[in-house]
Order: structure tokens, then C-alpha cells, then sequence
């Protein structure tokens, strides 16, 4: 299955991009969990967010993938 989320910089999203493993997410649990178990089931989750994030990706988990991710900058 393929899924889209569009939304801000939640701040899992942002943990996760930052280089914490999945362990160590411990904020909104109810947009984390739903993404990670389908992720980790193997579906396509796919995100665009809005987001002042300029900080480089450092990912340590391997069911996400930095190409599921595009970003755009508020004005």
C-alpha cells in the first residue's frame, strides 16, 4: 500500500532525521506508531512537509528511506 502524509515538522519525523533509532522516539506516539508499524510492514510511506528543517540527515534506522521525504520551505 502506498501512503502520503502531508504535514509539518513533527517532531518524530524530526528525531527520526536527526539520527535517533526508533527506540528513542518518544513524542506523539499517535502519529509515530502508525507510520513506523506500516513502514516496518514493508508499505510505501511517503511524506511532504513544511519545514524550516536545514540541518543534515543523519538516518540510523532502515525502514525509512531519505528519498520518502520532500521538503518545502514556508514563506
Amino acid at each position: 500500500m502506498k501512503i502520503l502524509y502531508v504535514t509539518g515538522m513533527g517532531i518524530p519525523l524530526r528525531d527520526i532525521l536527526s539520527g535517533k533509532r526508533t527506540e528513542e522516539v518518544t513524542h506523539l506516539p499517535g502519529f509515530f506508531q502508525p507510520w513506523y508499524r506500516l513502514a516496518h510492514r514493508g508499505h510505501q510511506v511517503d511524506f511532504v512537509v513544511t519545514s524550516n528543517f536545514n540541518e543534515l540527515h543523519k538516518l540510523n534506522v532502515d525502514w525509512f528511506k531519505r528519498r520518502r521525504i520532500s521538503t518545502v520551505n514556508p514563506v
